[in-house]
């Protein structure tokens, strides 16, 4: 069933952008050992928006379709301009990244950078500095690898930078190891949708790139932030990365839902007295109970608010 076309803005931009630039990497040999999950987070993110066209299983599946990265633009159309926009947005900055200023499709894609920037009033000069050329210049191997999706990922911070603050939409601060990996479509984002919100999750890292500013500019214009503190099986302690984030989410601003799975955890100082929301995965009732329930509490607690 295709959702609302009234998407966040914020969603639009920000997943146009990463579907339009991943759908291109995969294109590189070193995508391949990482298809699957690339897969599987490009059509969660597909799911989101409502579109309902979805990848194939396998890499040499998505290499020989030569026309599905375009049929996946056609469907975003059908979503709205926004995502659309942003995923030719995407999709330029990959090539202009990756071809030589000089050639063909190098020139057309800093041009087709340059107009949407125009468009949408985000400041060119740095999308020029970012894509500059030469900028892979001795630089091989991972090395490249991590300084291009760095460099994707600054530029994926500046639609964002640019969009308006959004109440209703909520950022999910989750550990990305298994099995939370999972519970975002299961858990979490229909509990937020229960509770009035749309939900919004940052991109998996393709390798250990830079993307602090990137995280900074979506927990930024985000009006809200769920985060799960259960810890990691064996550990006493949640996720560090999920407590950095929630104290990013609380300095922007942003009402903090907290939820967690039963069992011992230590948890920081400061989160003693804030409502907590316990779900149950061994539950006869998971997931979509505890969604519902978990959706439940967290529209109460947003009322009392």
């Amino acid at each position: 069933m295709r959702h609302s076309s009234s998407h966040s803005e914020v969603i639009q931009r920000y997943y146009g952008f990463m579907l339009g630039f991943i759908t291109n990497l995969l294109l590189l040999e070193f995508a391949k050992p990482g298809y699957r999950i690339h897969r599987r987070r490009i059509d969660e993110a597909l799911a989101d928006l409502g579109a309902e066209i979805r990848l194939p299983a396998r890499h040499a599946q998505f290499l020989a379709d030569k026309e599905l990265r375009r049929a996946v633009g056609l469907e975003l159309r059908k979503v709205g301009k926004v995502v659309t926009d942003f995923y030719v947005f995407g999709g330029s900055a990959f090539y202009a990244l990756v071809e030589p200023a000089s050639s063909g499709l190098g020139r057309s894609s800093r041009g087709t950078l340059a107009d949407i920037c125009s468009e949408y009033n985000l400041d060119v000069e740095v999308v020029k500095l970012v894509v500059r050329r030469n900028w892979a210049d001795s630089l091989t191997g991972n090395d490249l690898i991590h300084e291009l999706v760095s460099r994707a990922y600054d530029l994926a911070g500046m639609p964002i930078r640019y969009a308006q603050k959004e109440d209703k939409t909520c950022f999910v601060i989750m550990p990305f190891a298994e099995p939370f990996r999972d519970y975002y479509s299961v858990l979490y984002a229909p509990a937020l949708r229960l509770a009035g919100y749309e939900p919004l999750r940052a991109w998996e890292g393709v390798t250990n790139e830079r993307y602090l500013r990137m995280l900074f500019e979506l927990i930024h214009r985000c009006g809200a932030g769920l985060a799960d503190l259960s810890a990691p099986r064996g550990l006493l302690t949640p996720n560090l990365n999920v407590i950095h984030e929630i104290g990013m989410n609380m300095a922007a601003g942003n009402v903090t839902y907290l939820i967690r799975q039963p069992g011992r955890a230590v948890l920081p100082s400061n989160f003693i007295g804030l409502p907590m929301v316990t779900y149950y995965p061994k539950s006869t009732e998971w997931p979509e109970g505890q969604a519902k329930q978990v959706g439940r509490v967290l529209r109460e607690i947003a009322k009392r608010r």
